[in-house]
């Protein structure tokens, strides 16, 4: 019995995916359609500076405060 349902459900969800957003389409104006595309980089250069970076207490003191509310927000969703 819980087939029925489920079909309907799966063909409702399937069935958005084909819509036209024009919203988003109309975001891209045709400056940005005729753009160049962004110029390569090697990765090694920016592994390089993000290695370099250094955390210091108070961007870390920042960080472990954002994570434990995170982690409450979490718990609280549980």
């Amino acid at each position: 019995m819980l087939l029925k349902p489920a079909l309907i459900l799966s063909s409702l969800v399937l069935a958005t995916g084909c819509a036209n957003v024009p919203e988003l389409d109309a975001k891209v104006t045709p400056e940005l359609r005729r753009a160049p595309f962004p110029t390569m980089q090697e990765i090694g250069p920016i592994l390089e500076e993000s290695e370099s970076f250094i955390v210091d207490e108070t961007i870390g003191a920042a960080l472990r405060a954002r994570a434990n509310s995170l982690q409450g927000r979490a718990a609280n969703m549980r």
